[in-house]
């Protein structure tokens, strides 16, 4: 599993976390600092799991400015593959 997350962000030091859970638990997160102002940044996570036919994974983000942020969707997204062996 693998996800990213983008946002536009005005303040310097403010947290961005993306974080994958399976089933409603948190298997992986990645947390990234904002270094400027009016930038905009990008945290990716990943994480090799063994699943089964019932299994459901999310992925959820946070950001710590205090305000309401716009994900920029181009950069924006979460995958997954099945391997067969």
């Amino acid at each position: 599993m693998e996800g990213q997350v983008s946002i536009n962000n005005d303040a310097a030091g403010t947290a961005l976390i993306c974080r994958i859970y399976k089933n409603g638990s948190e298997i992986a997160y990645a947390t990234a600092i904002a270094e400027g102002t009016n930038r905009t940044y990008t945290v990716s996570v990943s994480e090799i799991d063994l699943a089964d036919a019932d299994d459901y994974y999310e992925l959820y983000a946070y950001q710590g400015s205090g305000s309401s942020k716009g994900m920029n969707a181009q950069y924006t997204w979460f995958k997954g593959f099945k391997l067969i062996t």
